[in-house]
């Protein structure tokens, strides 16, 4: 009888132990926000803000343009919000958007010939590589 109760006590001293160093792992790996997710998150909201400005004042020509940088915008504003929440999926998205706005703005500096283009996408390949980041990647849910 002594022995069953034995037992039972140490597997639920194991099962304790066990739920406490999960605890403890999920603690470490989702401390919060870096500032530099808060940064990009914020220049990603920033930036699909003044596409959907400039969309609904009407600075694209025809109605295709300005329905591709509406849903860009849209996009870019769903990702900014889900990678501030932790989000993976949010993640993925403003990675893959500063992607491609970095090659978007190097064609342009290269092809039309505007200097600032170089810096745009030299500052969307800085996101690019902070976000890659193992720390940033472990924050993700």
């Amino acid at each position: 009888m002594n022995e069953d109760k034995q037992q039972r006590e140490l597997a639920n001293t194991d099962r304790e132990t066990a739920e406490r160093l999960a605890e403890k792992k999920l603690e470490d790996r989702h401390e919060g926000l870096l500032p530099g997710i808060v940064a990009v998150g914020g220049w990603m909201i920033i930036t699909a803000m003044v596409g959907l400005v400039s969309a609904a004042q009407g600075v694209y020509p025809n109605a295709g343009a300005k329905a591709a940088v509406v849903a860009i915008a849209g996009l870019l504003l769903t990702g900014s919000v889900g990678m501030l929440l932790l989000r993976r999926w949010g993640w993925a998205l403003v990675l893959s958007a500063s992607v491609l706005s970095s090659a978007y703005f190097l064609f342009v500096a290269i092809r039309i010939g505007q200097t600032g283009g170089y810096i745009m996408a030299a500052l969307q390949m800085v996101f690019f590589l902070y976000l890659v980041r193992p720390e940033v990647r472990a924050r993700m849910r």
